[in-house]
């Protein structure tokens, strides 16, 4: 399964646990003891008798989960001490990686394969145009072969891929109806073969979406779930 399936599962999945009220309850209260974290991010530790301060700790930084899309937003890196820069190159040597920052201090982390990530001043990891098949997050929709095949939908892009046969975008901050619209400008486009619709509501929340080829194979898959869209566009099978 590729990883922007994933994604995309994992969006959901959260949208439905939220709307069912089955996720945790992790904010704590006023007189829960601080945490120790080492994920990659902060670690806390007790300094002056007692005080809790959040530190950054490289060690623990999942340096394949960036790679993969996982990462999310974390410690901006470039903003950190020289100390503890240092600490992130060697982090990443260990695992086979390597970190420089650019000329406005970004941290870029570069695979053995030559793929790059760079992470900006809001923590977030970014592929480097032109380095490799990996995830996008933001941006404007993006020009290849699938997409010229679908109008542009003009939604806010969470995140999208594009693979040897098939694309994927994951949409923030869409309704429903902006998704049955942008429906109806795909079956313009010809994408009205074998159609598949599945409209329905469960447990409150409206699920939407709509699956069709065209005449020569590339087939379209438009979604809807609690707040999130998706789009896939595929080639015709060889």
């Amino acid at each position: 399964m590729k990883k922007i399936v994933f994604i995309t599962l994992a969006i959901l999945l959260a949208a439905v646990l939220a709307a069912c009220g089955l996720l945790p309850d992790v904010t704590g209260g006023d007189n829960d003891p601080p945490l120790t974290r080492k994920d990659g991010t902060d670690v806390t530790v007790s300094v002056n008798g007692g005080k809790s301060l959040n530190m950054p700790d490289p060690s623990g930084l999942d340096f394949d989960a960036i790679f993969g899309g996982y990462a999310g937003i974390g410690t901006v890196w470039g903003e950190q001490s020289e100390e503890i820069k240092q600490q992130l190159i060697e982090a990443a040597r260990e695992n086979g990686f390597d970190v420089t920052f650019d000329e406005n201090g970004c941290a870029i982390l570069t695979a053995a394969d030559g793929t790059q990530m760079k992470q900006n001043e809001s923590g977030a990891w970014l592929p480097v145009s032109g380095t490799g098949d990996i995830p996008h997050f933001g941006g404007d929709w993006p020009d290849n072969e699938f997409t010229r095949k679908v109008p542009n939908p003009g939604f806010s892009i969470l995140v999208a891929n594009a693979e040897d046969d098939e694309f994927t975008a994951v949409f923030n901050n869409v309704t429903a109806a902006q998704i049955r619209a942008y429906v109806e400008k795909v079956k313009a486009a010809g994408f009205t073969v074998d159609a598949e619709l599945e409209d329905q509501v469960v447990m409150d929340m409206e699920i939407y979406s709509y699956t069709a080829s065209d005449r020569d194979g590339w087939t379209v898959s438009v979604s809807f779930a609690s707040g999130n869209g998706s789009l896939s566009i595929s080639k015709p099978y060889e």
